[in-house]
């Protein structure tokens, strides 16, 4: 995804996750937390949200231990640890991507009509890119 406008504040994901990013290091799945779909993240993570209003929602990169970085979602507790529910042994893992308010993503969702921020519909993914965040 390649953002061309130049009034746009960020032109791609990566400068966008790099300006407004946080690292997390991962953490074992909560117990009373199922796995999700495989391949499902930015689904699996918001599920995450609607069960737990206290949790927020993150997109950015992530990886797992001996492989390349991939866009994922999550979500983060009030104590400050990552919740995914989409890959196995998340306490190998390392995080760091845009974390954002219950409140603003469950907005950003109703509008677009796709899970995600980046990931989800690389149309709104522009969106947020030229306003520099939702």
């Amino acid at each position: 995804l390649y953002n061309p406008d130049q009034k746009a504040k960020f032109h791609t994901p990566i400068k966008y996750v790099q300006a407004k990013g946080k690292m997390f290091h991962g953490s074992p799945r909560p117990e009373g937390i199922p796995k999700g779909e495989i391949h499902e993240c930015f689904s699996n993570a918001t599920q995450l949200l609607w069960e737990h209003e206290d949790w927020k929602y993150a997109e950015g990169f992530a990886m797992r231990e001996g492989l390349l970085p991939v866009l994922h979602a999550w979500c983060v507790t009030p104590d400050g640890k990552v919740v995914d529910n989409t890959w196995d042994e998340t306490e190998h893992s390392a995080y760091f991507g845009v974390v954002y308010d219950r409140g603003q993503y469950l907005k950003h969702l109703y509008k677009a009509k796709f899970y995600g921020v980046l990931g989800g519909n690389e149309k709104q993914a522009v969106k947020v890119l030229q306003k520099g965040g939702l």
